[in-house]
């Protein structure tokens, strides 16, 4: 009796053995499946943070430079245009404008003083050049203009030129001792335009240039 019931259960201990072994492989393969998966998935997205030359087995260093040369002297956004307005033919009289927005930019390697010059040429009339204002009537008032810093420049090192100067030759308008690179603004700079009465009804016209030297 014992003899014929162990002939009867080895055939099923068989039968589990290999569903185990079958299963057990299947386990393994679908393990296998999804770490390639996994690593394809790796490969393809690049992770926030992640890195890839961390599991570099070196690494190399390159030198990085540039080279700042020195700027230049410079006098930029004088206005374009100045008006006087209007005066009355056979009556004369004086009239007077500021000039705003003049800037001087000194980025020189070793920057030293400069001057800020002004000359205007005689205003000829439209009608008939032959009457003209001379440059000896035209005038500028340095003293009461502003001086603004814009960058890097001590205004205190900045004098103004003579008051009620002619612009008939280049006049001294400001000097800098500054010994510093930086950037000033001038504003409310006044002229002075003065007429007799021998004009004619016309309009006049002329230039006045402005030189950092």
């Amino acid at each position: 009796m014992d003899s014929g019931m162990k002939n009867q259960n080895k055939p099923t201990s068989k039968i589990l053995l290999s569903k185990a072994h079958q299963v057990a492989g299947q386990q393994v393969m679908a393990a296998g499946v999804v770490l390639v998966l996994g690593l394809m998935f790796i490969n393809a997205v690049q992770f926030p943070g992640w890195n890839p030359f961390t599991f570099a087995g070196n690494s190399n260093t390159s030198t990085l430079s540039v080279n700042v040369t020195a700027g230049t002297l410079e006098i930029v956004n004088v206005q374009t245009a100045m008006n006087f307005g209007s005066l009355v033919a056979g009556t004369g009289g004086v009239n007077f404008e500021n000039l705003d927005n003049s800037t001087v930019r000194d980025f020189r390697a070793s920057p030293v003083r400069w001057n800020l010059r002004g000359y205007s040429a005689p205003l000829v009339g439209a009608g008939d050049g032959n009457y003209q204002i001379a440059n000896t009537a035209i005038w500028v008032w340095p003293g009461n203009a502003d001086k603004t810093n814009v960058e890097t420049f001590n205004t205190e090192k900045v004098g103004n030129g003579t008051d009620n100067s002619a612009l008939n030759d280049n006049v001294l308008i400001f000097n800098s001792s500054h010994n510093a690179a930086g950037v000033i603004r001038f504003d409310n700079l006044l002229f002075r335009l003065a007429t007799n009465s021998s004009l004619t009804a016309q309009d006049y016209s002329g230039s006045l240039t402005v030189v950092v030297i």
